[in-house]
């Protein structure tokens, strides 16, 4: 019987975040975060093995590529703040993409964002090699710097 319920727990969780849209903004189906939470249970950190700096490269390298698809198809990201919730499949596909402009943001047309992160997640695939789904949360600003490289004299 237990083996039954937890089939049933899985298979109504996988059902309620495929009822999500693939973007959101943050907070319009907050009754569902917790299933996609449960489904996409591991952070990017874990998948990076627990190491920061590759966890990093990997955030802003798709923040990077997500500036550079802007640019590809003429979407002006410059100016925006965001926070970021991505949750990713095991092969580095963006499942769900939730976001929501920063105070200090500029100004945005919401459902023009939504379909630019849209098309971006339908060309977009981290590179990654794991075996389980991830999540991250997260801020992006646009432009994109790197990280500034600290000496070693400190």
């Amino acid at each position: 019987i237990l083996i039954a319920f937890s089939f049933c727990v899985c298979a109504q969780n996988e059902q309620m975040h495929d009822s999500i849209p693939k973007v959101s903004k943050i907070g319009e189906y907050e009754a569902y975060y917790n299933g996609l939470y449960e489904n996409y249970n591991n952070p990017l950190l874990s998948v990076c093995q627990d190491d920061m700096d590759l966890a990093y490269d990997k955030w802003i390298n798709m923040l990077k590529d997500m500036e550079d698809y802007s640019n590809q198809v003429s979407f002006d990201l410059k100016g925006l703040k965001l926070w970021i919730y991505v949750f990713w499949e095991k092969n580095g596909e963006i499942k769900h993409l939730m976001f929501y402009p920063m105070p200090n943001s500029r100004n945005s047309d919401l459902d023009e964002l939504s379909v630019f992160f849209n098309s971006f997640i339908n060309n977009y695939q981290m590179s990654v090699n794991t075996d389980i789904r991830f999540n991250h949360t997260g801020s992006a600003t646009f432009p994109v710097y790197p990280k500034r490289i600290m000496s070693a004299e400190k």
